[in-house]
């Protein structure tokens, strides 16, 4: 299943995790903004990293970037006491 989500639903996640206190509410201050050209809010790209985030959070899953290599079986990492899981970049 793909979703798809759109700024007012990135915004809501960003709502909901600072009033779960994932986040703070100055943080989620700079991420949504006032709606204002004075202050608009962080940029899209930002927004859409954290939103990734969170949703992982809460509602598990996994997020791999398509210029991702995979390497390791997914059984091995993925196991039952695993919530969020988070590629890095290793040389």
């Amino acid at each position: 299943n793909v979703t798809v989500h759109d700024d007012p639903d990135v915004d809501a996640l960003i709502a909901r995790a600072a009033r779960d206190e994932i986040i703070s509410l100055e943080e989620r201050d700079i991420l949504v903004g006032n709606g204002s050209d004075s202050f608009p809010g962080a940029h899209p790209v930002e927004r859409g990293d954290l939103a990734r985030m969170l949703l992982m959070w809460y509602e598990g899953g996994m997020y791999v970037d398509v210029d991702s290599l995979i390497n390791r079986n997914f059984d091995e990492v993925f196991t039952a006491n695993i919530k969020m899981c988070m590629s890095i970049y290793d040389t």
